[in-house]
Formats: structure tokens, sequence, C-alpha cells
């Protein structure tokens, strides 16, 4: 999963004439801040602008890095194909596999996923292992229980007041319920989170765990779940994104996991899952990691970290070296040894944009407008077909408007004009 490029334009050879590193770092500074608002279009401004005054191929990484963003997988693949011919990183790999994925190139996506794969791979190699408990020879774990609910757990993270995360973790809920009846769904959170939400989360069988008590203060919001291991009353986790939806193809693939003797198992099911073990969909059974608090505290303080990305360079920086000697490993897409095509099962009942594991049924949002003015604070309650409220949240008036994200099945409700959302003022 590709990362902003956003180091590499200082000190870059070939600098045009005139340019000084003053100019470079203002221009790195400026594609940063951009990049991370969300302006692909002034990111990709300042990029191009990196790479006229360089021509060095991390700024034109950069470009086609904006450029996947802004819709344009064909451009963003021209240009990661010249810049790896002399930018063999992890990170130009990522974006040449997810581009190729976009324009259904499976071959480019197999080729440039699995050369990210192996250079993560041997990153790790040079990283310290998490502690591990020892055991003499390829002990298989417990059997997995499945009248011991309690102990079977689908761990996640959930934090804030958006409902692209707080309605999803309500539906992976229910989706549990049918789909996972011998799991029980535990959301570590802090105070952010809505206190309806969570206690829709409680009526609905969730576990709603106060993240910091649980032993998560400092650590970003990502890794909370992963404090789950630490836990002596679990038997197995499944740790899952709040805003991907539960499926049978996730339902199979665990199945398999239990039945199989391995401690670990993980799952990579898109043409941007380049990752050794993704944060949302991966699993591990109780005893064989040792203080993963202690752990990702000690990680986090040997370097500079991003949140957004901490959990994933956890993962593969300190637990992948332990979990490849008993895993299991579901991956139709790469060519890493080991892996093994998903079990047959019943049809997800998704629209085909999402029929993946770790598919992002978060991601649809919606556009309410109003006519109070800028800076006005407003609630809304999304009402079902039959007139009963599905949710309610608060927002702010801008441009004539707000907007949220929503699940894709709720957008789909009114898209179709069978729900509806009605709005009010506050105060």
């Amino acid at each position: 999963m590709a990362a902003p490029h956003i180091r590499g334009i200082q000190h870059l050879p070939r600098r045009a004439p005139g340019v000084t590193q003053q100019a470079l770092d203002f221009m790195g500074q400026r594609f940063r801040a951009a990049f991370a608002q969300g302006d692909y279009a002034q990111a990709l401004k300042f990029a191009m602008q990196a790479w006229h005054a360089t021509h060095s191929p991390q700024p034109l990484a950069d470009v086609a890095l904006c450029q996947m963003r802004l819709g344009q997988p064909q451009e963003a693949y021209d240009t990661y194909r010249r810049a790896i011919q002399h930018l063999k990183t992890a990170n130009t790999f990522d974006g040449l596999a997810e581009a190729a994925g976009q324009l259904g190139k499976r071959e480019d996506v197999r080729e440039y996923g699995t050369a990210s794969l192996r250079l993560k791979m041997q990153e790790a190699a040079r990283e310290p292992a998490a502690a591990a408990a020892t055991c003499d020879g390829p002990v298989p774990p417990p059997p997995f229980d499945p009248a011991a609910r309690e102990r079977n757990l689908i761990a996640f993270s959930l934090f804030g007041r958006d409902p692209r995360y707080c309605e999803m973790a309500v539906l992976n809920v229910r989706a549990a319920r049918t789909l996972f009846p011998q799991w029980t769904c535990r959301f570590y959170v802090d105070g952010s989170v809505p206190p309806p939400v969570r206690e829709r989360l409680l009526k609905e069988g969730a576990a709603v765990v106060d993240a910091q008590a649980a032993g998560g203060e400092g650590l970003p919001g990502t890794m909370w779940r992963f404090l789950a291991l630490d836990d002596p009353a679990v038997d197995r986790v499944q740790f899952r994104d709040a805003d991907a939806l539960l499926s049978t193809r996730d339902q199979a693939a665990v199945q398999a996991w239990c039945a199989s003797g391995c401690w670990f198992h993980l799952m990579r099911d898109y043409p941007s899952h380049s990752e050794l073990m993704l944060a949302g969909l991966w699993g591990a059974c109780g005893g064989m990691l040792v203080d993963v608090a202690g752990e990702m505290r000690a990680y986090l303080a040997s370097r500079p970290f991003s949140a957004r990305f901490a959990d994933q360079h956890f993962l593969r920086h300190r637990v992948w070296q332990v979990a490849q000697a008993s895993l299991l490993a579901h991956d139709e897409w790469f060519d890493l040894p080991g892996s093994q095509p998903f079990p047959a099962h019943a049809p997800m009942a998704v629209d085909a944009r999402y029929a993946h594991v770790g598919a992002n049924v978060g991601a649809p949002s919606m556009h309410v407008a109003h006519a109070a003015p800028d800076g006005t604070p407003v609630s809304w309650t999304l009402y079902d077909a039959q007139g009963q409220p599905v949710c309610a949240y608060d927002a702010v008036i801008a441009d004539n408007g707000f907007t949220v994200g929503i699940p894709a099945p709720y957008a789909a409700e009114l898209g179709a004009g069978r729900w509806k959302v009605v709005t009010r003022r506050v105060g």
C-alpha cells in the first residue's frame, strides 16, 4: 500500500540553474501540506516543480502518486514506469502495482507487488523481531473452541465522530452475528466516539473497551486493537478495519485458519494490498506474542513515525518475522511462497466494487445542501424507508451545506430515494 513519497526533494542531482536548496525545501513543504490535506492537484503542481528542477526519480514518483489520487491511472502507470528505472523502492513498486490494478494489468500487479513485498521482507529481516513465546519444535496452537465466544475476538480501533467509521462499526457487529456467531466484536475506543454510538455497539452485542485504560495511552489509535493480544482471557483475535465490512469471503478464510494449526493468519485481496501484514487483515492466537503494548511503545520510540502508517510498519518490522514461522496466508494476487487461494464461499452481499476482503465500504459520502451561513452547527438524522431513524450526527455548515462519509449500503438507499436526511439547526 503506497505511502506518500514525501522525502527526497532535498540534495537532488542535476539541479536546474538558479534553483536553491531553500526553494527545494519550500517545494517539499508545500507538497507535503497539500497532499496531507487531500489537495492532490496542488500537490501535483509542487511535485512537478521539483521534478523539473532536479530531474530526480523521487519527485517523479511523487508526480505519479498524485496522478493516481486524481483518478489518472494510465498517467500514473506511465510515470511510475519512468521512475522505476532509477528508483526501485517498495513505495514505487507499490504505486505501480496499484496503477496496474486499476488498468486491469493483473500480471503487472503480481510482478510489481511481489517485488515490493520481497523488498519489505529484506527490510524486516534487518529489524529485531518482537518477543515471542518459545517452544520446542512446531507446536500448534490450542484448537479453536467455538463454545468460547468471549475468548474469540474480532478487534477494532474506533475513534472520532465520523459516520464513515461509526456506522460501519455498527454494521460490522450485525454482520458478525451471522458470519461469526462464535466470535465477539471488541472495539477499543476513546472519548471522541459519541456516547450514542458506544451505546448502540453495546446494544448490538459488541464489547466496548476504553483504550487508555487497556494500556493504549500514547499509542496511535490504529494500534489500540493490537492490545487484545495482551489479554490473557483471549484465545484468538481477528484484526479488522472499522470501515471494511465482514463478509463470506472473510468467513471462509478464517474458518480455514482455525482448522490449519497455524498461529497466524493474513489476507491480501487487492492490487494495493502489497504489504507483508495488513493491519486490518490479519489474525493471531493468544500467547505467542509477549507484551505487545511494550513492543509497540519501544518500536515507536526507536524512530520517527507517521500515526497513519504506524500499525502497518510495526507489523512489518516486528511481527512478520514471528508470524511467518506459523502462518496461513490467503493471497491470489502476489507470489510469495506458501500463499494459498481463498477457499470457496458464498457470494459476497455487496456491490462488485467491494467484493474483496478489506474493501473500503465506508468510502462513499453524501452532500446535504443547507442555506444556513458557514459555521452554523446543525444536527442531521438519517431515516429509513419506514420513517425510522437510522443514525444521527452533528455537522457544521460550510459552502452551503455539509459533506460526510457514510457506508455504501446507506448511500445506495439514499440514491434510490428510499431513505432521507433531515437537518435542524443546533441552538
